[in-house]
C-alpha cells in the first residue's frame, strides 16, 4: 500500500509560487494577444490607444465588440467570442492571484483566499470563504493556455 507524504506548508508555498508564477506570466501574453486583436480589428488609432490605456478586462470586452463587425467568417466569430469569454472569465482567478493572501489552514490545505470576499467580516465573526485550490489554478492555467494558443492561430490565420 503507497502512504501518502504529508506535504509541509513551506513545500506547498514552493509549488504554488510556480504555478501562480506561470499563471500570472500566460496573462502577460493575454495582454499582449488582446492588443494584436485590437490593432487586427480596427484602424482606428484612438481606439487602439484608447484599449492599450484600459484595464485588462475592458481591453478584452472591446475586442469581442469588435468581432461580429470582423472580416472572419461566422464560426470564427462564434468561437473568437467564446474563447475571449472564457478568457474574461478567467481574469477574476488571475486577480485573486495576484493580490490576495495565500493560507494553510489546520488541515494543511494551501490556497489563495480572495480579499474582496473579506468586506464586512467583524472580528469574531468568521465568514465561509471559497479558497482557490493548486488543482484549480493548474487546471484553469492549462486551459487558458491552449485558449491562448488558439486566439493566437485565428490571429495570424488570417494575415
Amino acid at each position: 500500500m503507497r502512504q501518502v507524504r504529508q506535504v509541509t506548508p513551506e513545500d506547498a508555498r514552493k509549488h504554488w509560487e510556480g504555478l501562480a508564477g506561470a499563471f500570472v506570466m500566460n496573462f502577460g501574453h493575454v495582454e499582449a494577444v488582446a492588443c494584436q486583436w485590437i490593432y487586427k480589428l480596427t484602424n482606428d488609432q484612438n481606439a487602439r490607444d484608447k484599449a492599450i490605456d484600459t484595464v485588462l478586462a475592458n481591453r478584452i470586452k472591446k475586442v469581442c465588440e469588435l468581432i461580429p463587425t470582423s472580416n472572419l467568417s461566422a464560426e470564427q466569430k462564434q468561437r473568437a467570442l467564446e474563447l475571449w469569454a472564457y478568457v474574461l472569465k478567467t481574469t477574476k482567478m488571475r486577480n485573486v492571484l495576484a493580490h490576495s493572501p495565500f493560507i494553510t489552514n489546520q488541515k494543511n490545505e494551501s490556497g489563495f483566499v480572495d480579499i474582496k470576499e473579506m468586506k464586512g467580516v467583524l472580528d469574531g465573526n468568521p465568514k465561509l470563504v471559497e479558497v482557490l485550490t493548486f488543482e484549480r489554478v493548474a487546471i484553469t492555467g492549462r486551459r487558458t493556455a491552449k485558449v491562448l494558443k488558439e486566439l493566437l492561430e485565428c490571429y495570424w490565420r488570417d494575415r
